[in-house]
């Protein structure tokens, strides 16, 4: 596209007269900067971009857009009050609006995004659609996966993206800091979901409320006619549909609340079956994950794929064939008869609802659990996850999560001294080897308990521990064939 096509459609200080030349793509990462690109140089928290512009013109870079006015480059430069916003009108104009003839749906909370985006994703493809996903495991366009290392990828790739895609539906996990920092500028949404609000990311948002006005946000990039639906039975459930309702937005309330548009009756007696109640209609459903919380996360889906077409009744037999979700509470029977099982739970809410769960399957047993806390991360949440965890298990084992630049010993540190402050207690153990851990808590256990690895999911360990393993799913792996063996 030429040069002039897309200057047009920036707010900014530049002169109009400039060269007519062909630009080949818009990028905000100088290590991918290409000729003829345009680079927009964007203040992060951890780094300026305006400090690489000169990096990004020796690679080639045509244009240079920021708010900060640099003197005596040698390429044009425009100078905007937002760059972040820039950067999303100028790959709206380059790609000549990606988002055209697709259903996108956006996904927000705490936790249960990913579970109740593969949900929906299933139910959907089984009804005929194309579904792609954008999420915390990774992108999956055209059929095609590729790994990711944030829930919400940046502007530039979150346009290729759509670009690229022929599905007829993209779900998107939209984390809190991807919507406070712009990313989604310009995407319209048809469906904007909410999940739930927990503690977390406090480092970040600093309080609660702010967490919860960063999630909101995804609710204005509603299409017209965009749809809201929200898990009602929390106090932040209510908040936003209170909100919304004030908005005079379409919103689908879903819940075991009386009030819910899509009410949700639980079985006691069952982790997996419940009654979906819309309108004077009752349907049973059986979930393929238990627990009350993946109850919720496929509530929300069934709530979604039938604006889309997708009838209730159809729903059970569409999801015999549910191959489950990468991380999220799978489930392993070693040969001594202990269970495993690898969730990512994070938080101390989340933590609880796995352990929940984790004890209804375990009727005779005790559970061993293993997590670890994540360097540079909310150190507020930390005693609040053990101590949940160390209501529900036997023993214990904390180890070594995510680092984010946090050596282990410093981590090994930190996780002391909170034993040592707020817990006097001998079923806690300290190992920040994450294999290691695990080898400790099957010599603990015996037939009938129930290991429960947290914490990491599906994401690959950030550091080399004694077994050649990369990840839990590895580390259960390994054990289990080593133990066949003997």
């Amino acid at each position: 596209m030429k040069l002039k096509e897309l200057v047009k459609h920036l707010r900014g200080d530049f002169d109009p007269l400039y060269p007519n030349i062909n630009i080949t793509g818009i990028v905000e990462d100088s290590s991918y900067v290409l000729p003829g690109n345009i680079f927009v140089a964007i203040i992060g928290n951890d780094q300026d971009g305006h400090h690489y512009i000169q990096d990004s013109i020796n690679k080639g870079a045509s244009l240079i857009v920021g708010e900060h006015n640099p003197n005596n480059l040698s390429v044009p430069y425009i100078q905007v009050n937002d760059s972040r916003e820039a950067l999303g009108d100028l790959l709206y104009a380059f790609y000549q609006d990606p988002f055209k003839n697709k259903k996108i749906i956006g996904i927000t909370g705490t936790n249960g995004k990913t579970t109740t985006t593969y949900f929906i994703k299933h139910l959907l493809e089984k009804y005929g659609y194309k579904v792609g996903i954008i999420g915390t495991i990774g992108s999956e366009i055209n059929g095609l996966f590729q790994a990711s290392s944030n829930t919400t990828p940046s502007t530039s790739i979150l346009y290729n993206l759509f670009n690229q895609s022929n599905d007829d539906v993209i779900l998107m996990e939209v984390s809190s800091h991807g919507l406070v920092q712009k990313r989604m500028h310009k995407i319209p949404f048809d469906f904007a979901l909410f999940t739930n609000l927990q503690k977390d990311h406090l480092d970040y948002h600093e309080t609660m409320d702010n967490y919860f006005q960063a999630k909101s946000i995804l609710f204005t990039k509603l299409r017209a006619n965009g749809i809201s639906i929200v898990q009602g039975d929390t106090p932040w459930g209510k908040k936003l549909l209170k909100n919304l309702a004030i908005e005079n937005k379409k919103t689908i309330r879903v819940g075991r609340n009386i009030k819910s548009t899509f009410r949700v009756f639980l079985d006691n007696s069952s982790e997996r079956e419940f009654t979906i109640k819309e309108d004077d209609k009752f349907v049973s459903i059986t979930s393929p994950l238990p627990g009350d919380h993946n109850i919720e996360n496929l509530s929300m889906a069934i709530a979604t794929v039938q604006q889309l077409g997708v009838p209730i009744n159809a729903v059970n037999n569409y999801l015999k064939d549910f191959k489950g979700v990468p991380g999220r509470f799978e489930q392993s029977i070693l040969p001594d008869n202990i269970r495993v099982v690898v969730d990512y739970a994070h938080t101390s809410e989340s933590i609880d609802s796995c352990l929940r769960t984790v004890s209804r399957l375990t009727t005779s047993g005790n559970i061993f659990s293993i997590f670890g806390f994540t360097g540079k991360r909310d150190n507020e949440k930390r005693p609040f996850m053990l101590e949940k965890a160390l209501l529900w298990s036997k023993k214990v084992y904390l180890t070594t999560d995510e680092l984010h630049g946090v050596s282990i010993t410093e981590l090994k540190k930190e996780t002391t001294d909170i034993v040592d402050f707020s817990f006097s207690n001998d079923s806690i153990v300290i190992d920040m080897d994450r294999t290691s851990a695990f080898e400790k808590a099957l010599k603990d256990a015996h037939p009938g308990d129930c290991i429960v690895l947290m914490g990491m999911g599906h994401e690959d360990y950030p550091t080399v521990f004694q077994y050649p393993v990369t990840s839990d799913n590895e580390l259960v792996d390994y054990f289990n064939a080593k133990l066949t063996r003997v």
